[in-house]
């Protein structure tokens, strides 16, 4: 949003549908906390299409907006979609466009299930696997380990005993 271009086309996009500028708040760049907290002043984020916002989508999640999505048929368009499928949050999930609008509409149109969704998002999150840090690292520390066994068994001359990722416990005990 900070380049002027850009501004002049989506306002111009949002009035051509009836939309009064005035109503319109585009943010440039911000430090990450700052954009972090821009969050608290949204009542629904609107992932963009064809390509889904995946971090933004977790992030705004996170902070307890609720996230409409729509799919398509690459992968760029699926981030937002297994990460709400993940939080089991399927209602925000759209098949088409016209289902897109229809579930933002009816988010904003029914402002007591939108304020209890906005307290229950962050608290969903934090008992996702993907906010298990330790989980996380561990499962993924041995998929690296998977990966280097199956990739140094076919590729010989690179044969070696490396060093392995090490864990979160292992890098505490190191510490203390």
């Amino acid at each position: 949003m900070d380049a002027v271009k850009v501004r002049g086309r989506l306002t111009k996009s949002f009035v051509t549908k009836g939309i009064d500028p005035e109503r319109l708040e585009l943010k440039g760049r911000c430090p990450h906390p700052e954009l972090l907290a821009g969050y608290n002043d949204v009542d629904i984020a609107l992932d963009p299409f064809p390509c889904s916002g995946g971090l933004k989508t977790y992030e705004a999640v996170w902070m307890g907006a609720p996230a409409v999505t729509m799919p398509r048929n690459t992968f760029a368009s699926r981030h937002s979609t297994s990460h709400l499928k993940a939080l089991g949050a399927p209602e925000l999930i759209a098949t088409d466009e016209s289902t897109y609008v229809q579930l933002a509409v009816n988010l904003a149109s029914n402002p007591d299930a939108l304020a209890q969704m906005h307290q229950d998002l962050h608290s969903k999150m934090e008992v996702l696997p993907i906010c298990d840090y330790p989980r996380f690292a561990s499962g993924f520390s041995t998929l690296l380990c998977g990966m280097w066994h199956n990739w140094s068994r076919s590729n010989k001359q690179f044969m070696c005993d490396p060093v392995f990722p090490i864990s979160i416990r292992q890098v505490k005990l190191a510490q203390n």
